[in-house]
This record gives C-alpha cells, sequence and structure tokens, in this order.
C-alpha cells in the first residue's frame, strides 16, 4: 500500500510543477506572463491562512519542505500580527 501512495503523491507534484513552471511561461503570443495571484494560488490560496487551508489543499512544498507542516499564518495576515505584537513575519530585515 505505502508504494502506491508514494507513487501517486510523485506524480501528484509532478503535475503540480509542471502546472507551475506553465505559470511562469509567457503565454502564446509571448507578450505576457500569468498574474501574480495564478501563480500565489498554485502555492497557496490566496485568503486564507494554515489554520484554514487544510495540509492537501496548497503546495507550500514548492518553496521549502518545511513549509508544509507551518502553523504561522501566512503573507496577508499581518493585522493579526500585530494585534499579538509579534514581529512581521512576511518581511526580512
Amino acid at each position: 500500500m505505502l508504494p502506491r501512495f508514494c507513487l501517486g503523491a510523485t506524480a501528484l507534484r509532478r503535475n503540480i510543477l509542471d502546472l507551475f513552471g506553465k505559470s511562469l511561461e509567457l503565454d502564446d503570443k509571448g507578450a505576457a506572463y500569468s498574474s501574480e495571484g495564478v501563480v500565489h494560488d498554485i502555492v497557496f490560496p490566496r485568503k486564507g491562512d494554515t489554520l484554514t487551508i487544510p495540509f492537501d489543499r496548497h503546495n507550500l512544498w514548492i518553496v521549502d519542505e518545511r513549509l508544509n507542516f507551518t502553523e504561522l499564518p501566512v503573507v496577508g495576515y499581518t493585522a493579526r500580527w500585530r494585534q499579538v505584537g509579534t514581529a512581521r513575519l512576511d518581511r526580512l530585515r
């Protein structure tokens, strides 16, 4: 059972990487790239955070495998971070 699951997971990741790669290419006319929103939604759905988006509905592993298991809110929720007095996690200093 486990080898079949691993094969399926690997094939799914390959398809997601292919889709992600296509989103970074120029369109058929060579005039424009996909919008940032399209690329963003492939990695992590906009207007969501790791508390509301289930593990199997995001692809943070594209950025870093360890992000699959993060429990921190993602970019876009800086107001919540300010309320609890923590540093801005979406900016490098």
